[in-house]
């Protein structure tokens, strides 16, 4: 599997890099770009037995209240799009919102 998601990840790498221009690897095998003032991460994992996801976040608002406002904003609006969904994290009374899709990883092309 470990051959798998490294194939995944390098193609993955190149056709971001055609859309993008540079992407960077991080230690742990995780890719991301710049895009507008955000940064993007992709990250492929393994699904199932045999198969690989790749998933893309960006992390789109930070240091905010977690509020009961706040929480029910991304609750009714979560699903919005066609294509992927917001989510939230709360760390040290922090929260904060990002941008999520994952998709199939075995077959994926430009």
């Amino acid at each position: 599997m470990a051959a798998q998601i490294a194939e995944t990840r390098d193609r993955v790498a190149s056709l971001v890099a055609e859309f993008v221009g540079k992407v960077e690897m991080g230690a742990g095998g995780e890719l991301s770009f710049p895009y507008e003032d955000m940064r993007v991460f992709v990250r492929v994992r393994p699904w199932m037995d045999d198969s690989t996801v790749v998933g893309v976040f960006a992390v789109t608002n930070v240091d905010l209240m977690p509020t009961p406002e706040l929480y029910e904003f991304v609750a009714l609006h979560t699903d919005d799009w066609v294509f992927g969904h917001l989510v939230m994290s709360v760390e040290d009374g922090k929260a904060f919102v990002g941008f999520s899709h994952s998709l199939l990883g075995d077959r994926l092309d430009p």
